[in-house]
């Protein structure tokens, strides 16, 4: 038999409702980041970071890329070292242009 007691059930109600707008604020935290970051350069180097992102290397600041970027090939954009990329403040597309001349646009 289950006993209604009002005091626990207060208790999950608040920590379920701190817990939801932790969650919203980390989403929205994580988007403004991405979001407010620019970038426009020559790549020095790329590796593969630890869930399979791109992690790439212009004037020595590291920025991380989505698991949509890789320097393997497979389904993913391919990105080499010696490739230009754009990303401009405020803007979600990635401009990739390869040492040929071709435009990529993620």
């Amino acid at each position: 038999m289950i006993i209604y007691r009002p005091d626990i059930l207060k208790r999950v109600v608040i920590f379920g409702v701190i817990g939801a707008i932790a969650l919203i604020g980390l989403c929205i935290w994580g988007h403004y980041s991405y979001l407010s970051s620019n970038f426009n350069g020559r790549i020095d180097s790329v590796r593969e970071g630890e869930k399979g992102d791109a992690i790439i290397i212009i004037k020595q600041k590291e920025y991380v890329l989505d698991g949509a970027w890789s320097y393997s090939s497979g389904n993913k954009v391919d990105i080499q070292k010696g490739d230009s990329i754009v990303k401009y403040k405020d803007s979600t597309q990635i401009k990739l242009i390869k040492p040929n001349g071709m435009t990529i646009i993620h």
